[in-house]
C-alpha cells in the first residue's frame, strides 16, 4: 500500500476533530506524504473549521440537513478519494503516529477488509479484542463492488447502516490486525462534544430486517442524495 485516504466524518464534534488534527500533524513526514485526509462536515451548525495545516487534506461540507447521514458521508468519502486504499475513521477512534507507521509496514491483500483492536481512554491498559467495524481499511474496489457502498435508505434514522454494509463481506475477508490498537475516547472526555440527535434504532432495525431478506436486490444504488462543496484544500510540502 503506497497511498491511503483517511476518511473522517464530522458532525458537531469540534473537540474530537482537534484531537484528530493534532494527531495527524504528529505523523512522521514520510507518512504524511502517503496520506490524503478527507474530512466531511455533515451540515453542522456552525460549520467545521480547519486551520491551515501542512497535510494533504481536503474538507467537504454537505449542504442538505439529513439526519443520521453517515451512509451518505462514507459514500461521499469513497467517491472523492483519489487512492485505491481507504481508511474509514470513526469520530471517536484515534490512530496514533506509531500505529499508523505500523500500518504502512504491513502487507495488505486487496481482497481483504482490515480492522484494528481498540482500547478506551478511561482504561488504556485493557485491549479490547472486539473490533470496531467502522474503523476499517479496504480498497475502493472492495467498498463499491463487494459492500456495494452504503445504502442511503438508512439515512434519516439511527443505526443498522453499518450492519447492512458489512453483511456483504464473508468472514473469510475479515482480518483483525493484532497489536494495532486505536484509542477510543469515552464520552466523559468530551463533555458536550458530539451529535445532538436522538438515537432510536427502531425504524432502521425494521428496515434492516426487510432488506436482508434479499439484500442484493434490496440494496439501493441511489448514492449521494445531497449537494456538497469543497471548503478546504491543503497540500503537504
Amino acid at each position: 500500500m503506497d497511498k491511503l485516504s483517511v476518511i473522517y466524518p464530522y458532525f458537531h464534534s469540534e473537540r474530537m476533530l482537534s484531537i484528530h488534527l493534532n494527531t495527524w500533524d504528529s505523523y512522521p513526514d514520510y507518512i504524511k506524504e502517503k496520506i490524503n485526509f478527507i474530512v466531511i462536515d455533515d451540515c453542522s451548525d456552525p460549520p467545521m473549521h480547519i486551520p491551515e495545516m501542512n497535510l494533504n487534506l481536503k474538507g467537504f461540507r454537505i449542504l442538505d440537513n439529513i439526519k443520521w447521514n453517515q451512509p451518505g458521508v462514507r459514500n461521499l468519502g469513497a467517491t472523492v478519494a483519489e487512492t485505491d486504499w481507504l481508511l474509514f475513521a470513526d469520530t471517536d477512534m484515534v490512530i496514533s503516529a506509531d500505529i499508523m507507521v505500523q500500518v504502512f509496514e504491513r502487507e495488505f491483500d486487496p481482497e481483504k477488509l482490515y480492522n484494528f483492536q481498540r482500547k478506551r481512554m478511561s482504561n488504556p491498559n485493557v485491549i479490547h479484542h472486539k473490533i470496531h467495524k467502522c474503523t476499517a481499511i479496504m480498497t475502493k474496489n472492495l467498498f463499491w463492488n463487494i459492500g456495494l457502498g452504503y445504502d442511503e435508505d438508512f439515512c434519516g434514522e439511527y443505526g443498522f447502516d453499518d450492519s447492512f454494509f458489512f453483511s456483504f463481506f464473508e468472514k473469510e475477508r475479515w482480518v483483525t490486525m493484532e497489536g494495532l490498537v486505536v484509542t477510543e475516547y469515552d464520552k466523559e472526555f468530551l463533555e458536550d462534544d458530539g451529535t445532538p440527535l436522538v438515537r432510536n434504532p427502531g425504524p432502521n432495525k425494521k428496515l434492516f430486517r426487510e432488506k436482508r431478506k434479499d439484500k442484493y436486490t434490496n440494496h439501493s444504488r441511489d448514492y449521494i442524495r445531497f449537494s456538497y462543496m469543497k471548503v478546504y484544500d491543503y497540500l503537504y510540502s
